[in-house]
């Protein structure tokens, strides 16, 4: 594949990868960062996949024990992130100079200008999933189980266990292929979606009581407090899908989902609206994302 050139011959002229993607990773980021080091393995390459903080939900994925928290620059050639196309984004920006000096290959689907030599970012791909699979047919690497099933909890979790509008044809015709390689979509199913711990359920409930619908601008939106963390027991991984909960009013332009964190609030945001792009929103506070998935982080302020 034409688009996949260059991004092969560095991955050919490598030896020893390490493979980064956002913080507090979702399932098309881990699935891919994973899939990817699984791809890598296949081609007698060294591969580290690195993340700081795991979801637990995910742990069903083929190499997630694999996953390191710290890696040697000294012994890496070659820089891949996916599923985020800077180094601030993959939380290692306290690296960022030793970073800077590797080769670096960026795998993305979201919106927004390459900072690197070497980019391949497709916003039209339903996920960092799919773009890795197309790599990996390029690559003449054959998928198997465990490939499967990473890069089919990317595909099912980036487009809503495949009822948002990026389930395209050509999303179908690859999550056929990777049912067909072992992949088990039940299974997977269950794990993301069904599966849910008495504190992440008592957290929802805190969101929806505290969720309000504006009329006059289409906005439904809640918020979630370190103090409703605290009391239920849970952690910030409780928040995965919420914002879906709210983004069921039939009514609504979009839905905003703010929780606090420790040095800041973080929000969230999704609409099912064709005229609605709420990257263009995101983008205003510095954040990103797709047009009917984004968010943003505002930091807060301390007085000297």
């Amino acid at each position: 594949m034409e688009g996949f050139k260059n991004i092969i011959a560095e991955i050919t002229n490598s030896q020893a990868f390490v493979i980064l993607t956002h913080e507090r990773p979702d399932g098309d980021a881990l699935g891919s960062q994973l899939a990817l080091k699984l791809i890598l393995e296949k081609l007698g390459k060294t591969a580290i996949a690195a993340q700081a903080i795991l979801p637990e939900n995910l742990s069903y994925l083929p190499a997630y024990s694999h996953v390191v928290s710290d890696f040697n620059l000294l012994e890496i050639d070659c820089v891949i992130i996916v599923d985020a196309n800077t180094v601030e984004r993959t939380g290692w920006q306290n690296i960022k100079p030793e970073l800077a000096e590797r080769k670096f290959l960026i795998l993305d689907h979201h919106q927004g200008e390459c900072q690197k030599d070497l980019c391949l970012i497709d916003s039209s791909a339903s996920s960092a999933g799919e773009i890795v699979f197309k790599l990996a047919k390029a690559l003449n690497i054959e998928i198997d189980k465990d490939i499967a099933t990473c890069l089919l909890t990317s595909l099912s979790t980036d487009t809503g266990s495949f009822i948002h509008s990026n389930t395209t044809p050509q999303v179908l015709k690859i999550t056929s292929e990777l049912l067909s390689a072992g992949a088990n979509l039940e299974d997977l199913s269950a794990n993301i979606y069904q599966k849910k711990e008495v504190e992440t359920l008592l957290l929802w409930g805190r969101i929806l009581k505290s969720m309000k619908f504006d009329e006059n601008s289409g906005i439904v939106y809640s918020y979630v407090s370190q103090k409703d963390l605290d009391e239920v027991g849970g952690s910030w991984e409780d928040l995965e899908g919420a914002i879906n909960l709210l983004n069921a009013v039939p009514e609504a332009r979009y839905a905003v989902l703010l929780s606090e964190r420790a040095d800041g609030i973080k929000a969230s945001l999704r609409t099912n609206r064709e005229d609605v792009d709420l990257s263009l929103l995101a983008k205003q506070f510095g954040g990103g994302g797709h047009r009917k998935a984004a968010g943003f982080n505002l930091s807060f302020q301390t007085s000297k």
